[in-house]
């Protein structure tokens, strides 16, 4: 673990803005140990916040929301944290802030420095409610009513820089095709055949020529990451059977790339759900009642043209609507 007084000097790269990439870019450039040596650092004191009375100071979010307010108190810098630490009452000050990105600082500098996956797991944990010296079993329900070991096979995570916003039926679609393939067995032999648990899936969609195009994927012992970053190029509007090409072809292209990389035999063909259902409002572009803007943040850098990480931004929107998991779909391991 590294030294905490280091960590708090590494932690000053943040400034006043949040802007975590000059922490990433800092802690990138040093050796392997320190990296997760910050990470270690980091959940310790995340860990140490996980108390009754800090949780209490935060009401009434629930255990999503009080590990990311406690990464915001971190964020603050160390007097803000021995204030908070000493003081319970005083985290009360950040409930309407959040840092999770936070959380991604030490995988983002690790992949960056090696090219490998990040898989590295603190010997503390942050996770709301593991403090058990503090809560003893009286854990928020939300951790409590967890099942324990419960894993993933598939999961998914998707953001978008389109002009105008991404017409709501396209996450429609891919809800309920994603929904299908998870649920489907013949999907989930076609994984077995990776040797790895979990495969994640990362699209970015930029119509504003803000972050580079990218396929990657990265293999770890524990999970695939499958990553791409790409313009889709003109939306289609008031036609279901180009939206529903448009999202095929984005899963199509995911699978493919994980396929091509891991060397596994051709994937099963993807479900073509019913468009019935779908109103015919939602395949014209425009924000409706439920959709959720960008971050402020965020849309100004990407408006600058600012170079965004992929990941980065999946995290800053994810915490910003409320990271209750909505975008992640989880289900059971492969059979061996």
């Amino acid at each position: 673990m590294i030294d905490e007084a280091v960590f708090w000097q590494l932690m000053r790269a943040v400034g006043r803005d949040g802007d975590v990439e000059r922490l990433v870019a800092r802690l990138a450039g040093r050796p392997q140990v320190d990296i997760t040596g910050f990470e270690d650092r980091l959940a310790a004191l995340l860990w140490a916040l996980d108390t009754p009375a800090h949780f209490a100071a935060a009401r009434p979010i629930g255990a999503d929301g009080f590990l990311y307010v406690r990464c915001a108190v971190v964020a603050a810098g160390r007097k803000a944290y021995e204030r908070v630490a000493r003081t319970p009452s005083a985290l009360s000050k950040f409930v309407d802030r959040e840092a999770e990105v936070l959380l991604t600082v030490a995988g983002k500098a690790y992949e960056r420095a090696t090219g490998l996956l990040w898989e590295h797991e603190p010997p503390l944990s942050y996770e709301t409610g593991s403090n058990v010296a503090a809560w003893g079993d009286n854990a928020p329900e939300e951790v409590t009513d967890e099942e324990p070991g419960e894993l993933a096979w598939l999961e998914f995570a998707g953001g978008s820089a389109i002009p105008g916003g991404l017409p709501r039926a396209y996450d429609l679609i891919q809800t309920e095709i994603l929904d299908a393939v998870i649920a489907d067995p013949a999907w989930r032999r076609w994984w077995a055949g990776a040797g790895v648990p979990t495969c994640e899936l990362w699209l970015m969609l930029d119509g504003m020529d803000s972050t580079p195009a990218e396929a990657s994927v990265k293999k770890g012992r524990k999970r695939v990451r499958v990553t791409m970053t790409r313009d889709p190029g003109p939306i289609p509007v008031n036609d279901p059977a180009a939206m529903l090409a448009l999202v095929t072809g984005d899963l199509r292209d995911l699978f493919e790339l994980a396929r091509e990389q891991l060397g596994l035999g051709p994937p099963p063909p993807l479900p073509e759900p019913s468009l019935d259902g779908i109103a015919p409002e939602f395949f014209r572009p425009g924000p409706e009642e439920d959709e959720v803007p960008l971050p402020p943040g965020l849309l100004e850098r990407l408006e600058r043209g600012e170079y965004v990480d992929p990941e980065e931004a999946v995290a800053l929107i994810e915490a910003h609507v409320n990271a209750d998991g909505d975008s992640v779909k989880r289900v059971e391991p492969p059979s061996p």
